[in-house]
């Protein structure tokens, strides 16, 4: 089996992946169906189903090494075996070193059980996904959120005409625009997946009609100021893959985050956020928010 020989993996491929995916009890945004498929641009995931599971396999595209991912559906430790066996052939036929990414701590056990793997594991703190109690986020109450709630009443008082509604397939001009606008204001490429979101949240909307996309867009004065969109998953849990807001309407990134999770999941328990990606004011912004817990993510080179 060679890499060229796997299926590509593609929005037509969203309801196969689903279906693996809740099966796992993998809690990584990384591997959520939306976040996968949309970053796909970048990393060049091609998949098999080996086990019965659903193994992704990058040959590391702009972003980062050759590695498979975590295998998604129900693992166990016969299957991983198997699975790691088909892995090493692939990885020696390619030339490369073998390596699986994106791998939850639950996990690590049943790769450190393969027979001859030899596992050693690296995982960074910067990558680690934030995990929050949905409903404090939907009411912020308490003296710990007051800044939360302060900023949002500001932008109330400011903007009392501002407009939030639910974000729909034909929105994708004013999404994109907005992206843009951002990209410009931070001087980066927009079409370069390593510095902006820019093209994954374009194959959100490209492939709409495969996916379970939720969202909202937030309109200040009659323009985009804000939008967010994410998914649920495993019943009960959003995860935010994509969050913009103007830096030049104080408060609108509290009001946007606290109005996505209100009106778009209003029966998620839990929410992850994603990373940081080491990046200090993100960090700062994401810990304002007093996560329960952050989920590690483990990456293993083996023999």
């Amino acid at each position: 089996m060679r890499f060229k020989d796997l299926r590509e993996l593609t929005w037509e491929d969203a309801g196969l992946y689903t279906k693996y995916y809740e099966e796992s009890e993998t809690e990584l945004a990384d591997a959520c169906p939306n976040s996968r498929i949309a970053w796909n641009v970048g990393y060049h995931y091609r998949y098999a189903i080996i086990a019965d599971c659903f193994v992704p396999v990058s040959d590391g595209g702009i972003f980062t090494q050759p590695h498979f991912t975590l295998p998604l559906g129900q693992l166990n430790q016969e299957k991983l075996n198997t699975i790691v066996a088909e892995m090493r052939l692939l990885f020696r036929e390619e030339g490369w070193p073998l390596c699986s990414m994106f791998i939850d701590e639950s996990y690590v056990p049943l790769y450190d059980q393969v027979p001859g793997l030899q596992p050693v594991w690296v995982q960074d703190d910067d990558l680690s996904d934030y995990l929050y109690d949905a409903e404090k986020l939907r009411t912020l109450k308490g003296h710990s959120y007051r800044g939360k709630r302060n900023h949002i009443n500001q932008f109330v008082r400011n903007y009392p005409a501002f407009e939030y509604r639910r974000i729909q397939k034909d929105d994708r001009e004013t999404a994109l625009k907005l992206v843009s606008n951002w990209c410009e204001e931070k001087q980066i490429d927009c079409m370069d997946p390593n510095q902006s979101d820019y093209l994954p949240i374009a194959g959100l909307f490209d492939a709409w009609d495969f996916l379970q996309v939720r969202g909202g867009i937030l309109f200040v004065d009659g323009q985009a100021g804000a939008l967010g969109l994410g998914s649920l998953v495993h019943k009960d849990r959003a995860v935010m893959h994509f969050e913009k807001a103007r830096d030049d309407y104080e408060g609108l990134f509290a009001v946007i985050n606290k109005l996505v999770l209100t009106e778009e999941f209003p029966e998620a328990t839990m929410v992850n956020r994603e990373e940081d990606m080491g990046i200090a004011g993100l960090r700062e912004a994401k810990e304002s928010y007093l996560p329960e817990r952050l989920i590690k993510k483990y990456e293993m080179t083996g023999k």
